[in-house]
C-alpha cells in the first residue's frame, strides 16, 4: 500500500514538473522581448546541434565489418543532408579494384564513445558548430587507441540536419603504439 502510494506520488511529481516545465517554457517565448526569445532560441539551437552530431557521429564512426561500414550513408540521412552525405571521406564504400572490402580485409574497428559541441549564434536558422568527437580504433585483436578528432559544420535548425561538416583534424591520438615509442 505505502509503495503504492509512493509511486502515485512520485508520478503526480512528475507531471507537475512537465506541467510547470511546459508552461514556463510557453511563458518565454510568448510576448516576452525579442532579446528572450534568441536566447531561448540559443540554447534549444546547442541543445538540438549536440544530439544530433552525436547521433550522426555514432552512426559514422561505429563499425565492425564491410557492411555496417557500407550502410551508414542510408542510417545518417535522418542527420545529415546530401553534402555530407556525398562526402567520400565521411561516406565512401570500402570496395577494393580488386573487388575485396578494405575494413574486412584489414579487420578494422571503430567505436564511437561521445561528442561535445559550441554553436556559433543562430541565424537564418543556421547556427555554425564546433564539434570535439572521441572514438575508438583498433585492428583485429590489437588494443585499441582512443582519438579526438575536431571538425566543424554549419547546423540547419529547420531540418534538425547538418548541411556541412568538415574535418579539422585529430587533436589527441590515445594510441598504445606512440606511447611505446
Amino acid at each position: 500500500m505505502f509503495d503504492q502510494a509512493t509511486k502515485k506520488y512520485d508520478l503526480t511529481m512528475l507531471t507537475h514538473t512537465i506541467n510547470y516545465d511546459t508552461l514556463f517554457s510557453q511563458q518565454l517565448l510568448t510576448g516576452q522581448s525579442w532579446q528572450t526569445k534568441s536566447n531561448v532560441l540559443q540554447v534549444t539551437a546547442q541543445h538540438d546541434a549536440n544530439y544530433t552530431a552525436n547521433q550522426l557521429l555514432k552512426i559514422m564512426l561505429t563499425y565492425d565489418d564491410s557492411s555496417s561500414y557500407n550502410a551508414r550513408e542510408g542510417k545518417a540521412k535522418q542527420f545529415a543532408e546530401s553534402p555530407v552525405l556525398s562526402n567520400p571521406d565521411f561516406f565512401g564504400n570500402d570496395k577494393q579494384k580488386d573487388g575485396s572490402h578494405l575494413i574486412n580485409a584489414k579487420r578494422l574497428h571503430s567505436k564511437f564513445l561521445y561528442a561535445r559541441t559550441s554553436i556559433d549564434f543562430v541565424s537564418n536558422d543556421l547556427a555554425n558548430v564546433m564539434i570535439k568527437s572521441v572514438s575508438k580504433h583498433w585492428t583485429g585483436t590489437l588494443p585499441a587507441s582512443q582519438l579526438t578528432v575536431l571538425y566543424v559544420g554549419t547546423y540547419n535548425l529547420a531540418t534538425q540536419k547538418y548541411q556541412k561538416l568538415t574535418y579539422v583534424g585529430t587533436i589527441d591520438d590515445h594510441s598504445l603504439f606512440k606511447k611505446a615509442v
